[in-house]
C-alpha cells in the first residue's frame, strides 16, 4: 500500500514555516502492517 501523507510545520507564534510532503510505502507481514520505505520532499 502506498499513502501520500502532507505535514506542516507552525512556529510558537502560529505562523507557518513550512510544508513537507512524504510518500510511504507500507506492507503487511505474517498479520503485521510496517513501513518499508518513505519519501520525503519539503514544499515550503
Amino acid at each position: 500500500m502506498h499513502a501520500l501523507v502532507r505535514f506542516a510545520r507552525y512556529d510558537a507564534a502560529g505562523a507557518h514555516t513550512g510544508s513537507f510532503d512524504s510518500v510511504y510505502v507500507l506492507t503487511r507481514q505474517d498479520d503485521r502492517w510496517g513501513v518499508l520505505a518513505r519519501i520525503g520532499f519539503a514544499t515550503v
